[in-house]
């Protein structure tokens, strides 16, 4: 069920848009490139070229490589698994394409979760496809066997209790800890609203406080013009007093002058 056919066009991609015949030559560039991203992806991961398969991955434009089939109809997760590649890039691309865990290849009718079980992934693989999709535990292969009448004497004891639990104990598992997930969030967004409560209250105060001190200043500024305008009202009286008795003492010498010269 899992021997790994080698079909004559292995080499060359399978493209089920190559038909559409388009003339834009941006297009047709980003096309071939990609053809060729496609291409360079099955020979590294066909020849165990790990690092660099990883590498090509990681790049943001390469993301959707993991969703493309290679000729003889598998998933880069599909290969992947059939040569036991290395834990970060089987979950990387469990990960950048998780509809992969719910199909199986063209000619070899096997989800990932019969793959992992024969070629003895590790725990880590295993679990991570359980709970991407544990339902897979019962799903038979083209040989009417499941995951858990699949388990080889390699497959480490965690893995193979993994497999061996009821459907139910993942399903039930894995609904708990969306709840605790869904009210993990639930609390942190209360938290943030009480903190964000908080910070618009501390606000408010500080206008409220700063209103009143800008009324506080403008009574001030009012009280000051007040006072200012009663020493001018003050010092222009003192002038028209200093003015007259200025002009009584000018009148008094002259009256004196008048006087005193008569005589």
């Amino acid at each position: 069920m899992v021997n790994e056919s080698q079909s004559a066009g292995e080499n060359s991609l399978y493209d089920p848009s190559s038909g559409n015949g388009s003339n834009n030559s941006s297009n047709s560039s980003n096309s071939s490139n990609n053809t060729l991203n496609q291409l360079t992806l099955i020979n590294y991961i066909k020849s165990y070229s790990w690092p660099l398969a990883i590498s090509l991955l990681s790049e943001g434009s390469n993301h959707f490589l993991a969703s493309v089939r290679c000729p003889n109809g598998e998933l880069p997760l599909h290969m992947s698994l059939k040569r036991s590649a290395p834990d970060n890039l089987v979950i990387l691309l469990a990960d950048l394409y998780p509809d992969a865990v719910h199909q199986t290849g063209e000619k070899d009718v096997a989800l990932p979760l019969h793959l992992a079980t024969v070629y003895c992934a590790s725990t880590r693989v295993i679990i991570t496809l359980l709970r991407k999709y544990p339902e897979a535990l019962d799903v038979q292969d083209e040989d009417g066997d499941t995951p858990r009448t699949l388990v080889r004497k390699g497959l480490n004891d965690t893995a193979r209790d993994a497999i061996m639990k009821p459907t139910v104990y993942w399903t039930t598992l894995l609904e708990d800890f969306r709840r605790e997930a869904i009210s993990d969030i639930a609390k942190t967004q209360d938290e943030k609203v009480t903190a964000l409560t908080k910070k618009l209250y501390n606000m408010e105060r500080k206008l409220e406080e700063a209103w009143k001190k800008e009324q506080h200043m403008l009574i001030k500024e009012k009280d000051l013009e007040k006072t200012l305008q009663e020493f001018q009202g003050r010092c222009e009286d003192l002038e028209r007093f200093y003015s007259a008795n200025k002009r009584v003492t000018v009148c008094s010498q002259c009256s004196q002058q008048l006087i005193y010269g008569e005589g």
